[in-house]
């Protein structure tokens, strides 16, 4: 299944990238796709999650080598998980998902990343991609991830310069 790119909103010197997508899977289960470590090292990376304001959200992408520490700032089980991006992986900055039922066998997948001052364009291919990487988790067509430099670089064209 092939998605179309996420927006680019200009606020001042920030950015926000927004993506939607419906996904035919419950809720609940693209839930345990965003938040189990289990789950997330198959479509992003190996990760270590408190699920709770001021929890940490660490992605460890190994291949870099370099380390994404977040913060959680809100989560409503189900429905809402928001964390500060940073550490040595790009700027400090806000990534949101929001999940809406279609159903009870869909959801509308909601990706805001924003505050970004910097390599939008690269944020913007890279979480095209992994959304695309986590679609392929839930349909049960991908059990492992794997790093391929050239991975999300066919993706870049759709989010311009940006920075």
């Amino acid at each position: 299944m092939a998605f179309l790119p996420g927006s680019i909103l200009r606020q001042g010197d920030a950015y926000t990238l927004r993506f939607e997508r419906h996904l035919p899977h419950p809720v609940k289960r693209v839930w345990t796709a965003l938040t189990e470590p289990e789950y997330l090292a198959k479509w992003m990376a190996p990760a270590t999650v408190d699920l709770q304001p001021g929890g940490v959200f660490i992605l460890d992408f190994a291949h870099d080598p370099k380390v994404m520490e977040g913060k959680i700032t809100r989560v409503r089980e189900y429905a809402l998980l928001e964390y500060t991006w940073g550490g040595d992986v790009g700027p400090r900055s806000l990534v949101t998902w929001e999940l809406l039922p279609q159903g009870p066998e869909a959801c509308l997948l909601v990706l805001t990343h924003s505050k970004l001052t910097e390599d939008v364009q690269g944020f913007g291919a890279g979480w095209h991609t992994h959304i695309d990487l986590m679609a392929e988790v839930l349909d049960g067509t991908r059990d492992e991830f794997t790093w391929d430099d050239d991975w999300w670089r066919s993706k870049l064209p759709d989010y311009g310069t940006g920075s």
